[in-house]
């Protein structure tokens, strides 16, 4: 089965660690990637830009652009990974690996395939 990540925390707090603990971070991601390929549980990854670089479309409505994400939140998507696991409890095993920044949560959601 597959699973996604959903890495949520506070941006103004990440824009706040030194570029040490910034890069530890990268660091503990890449190894984290490495674990996932070498027990084929890695499907893809990334990290994302701030949510002020986001534009939102109102799909719903009248196909309108805002720029910037859509509600203002304390708490922002800072990245992503897709996963394959056998069940969820070996999916938040994965996203209780996922390095720590300040007020990071992972909501782990099934993904229900497209095909």
């Amino acid at each position: 089965m597959e699973y996604m990540l959903l890495l949520v925390g506070d941006e103004k707090a990440d824009a706040e660690l030194t570029e040490e603990e910034q890069m530890r971070i990268i660091g503990e991601h890449g190894k984290l990637y490495e674990r996932m390929e070498a027990a084929g549980a890695h499907i893809y990854g990334a990290a994302l830009e701030p949510s002020s670089t986001a534009s939102t479309v109102d799909v719903a409505g009248d196909g309108s652009i805002t720029d910037g994400p859509y509600a203002e939140t304390a708490e922002q998507i800072g990245g992503i990974y897709f996963i394959r696991a056998d069940d969820l409890d070996k999916a938040i095993e994965w996203a209780r690996q996922i390095p720590v920044s300040p007020s990071l949560r992972v909501e782990v959601r099934p993904v229900i395939p497209m095909d």
